[in-house]
């Protein structure tokens, strides 16, 4: 199998895993690999951009929402007076 061959599978399964099977973490890992493989694809360097700013503001949203449950849990066991 060519390079680009195995960059064309690496940029397929990405899309499998991310869109059919609903599998970013996988996805990320086979749009890296295609990556390294065909740097100058641009489509799959945008899919993976997008991969990493989903997982990072999903980071965002579970640090915010400890934040806040601990504020809650603070106001259920001390509450003003």
């Amino acid at each position: 199998m060519s390079i680009a061959e195995r960059a064309s599978s690496a940029s397929l399964n990405g899309v499998i895993y991310e869109q059919v099977l609903g599998l970013p973490a996988q996805a990320k890992i086979a749009y890296t690999e295609a990556l390294a493989l065909d740097p100058g694809n641009k489509l799959v360097a945008q899919r993976l951009a997008q991969l990493n700013a989903i997982e990072a503001k999903a980071v965002e949203k579970a640090t915010a929402n400890a934040v806040l449950a601990q504020r809650a849990l603070q106001s259920a066991t001390n509450p003003r007076p």
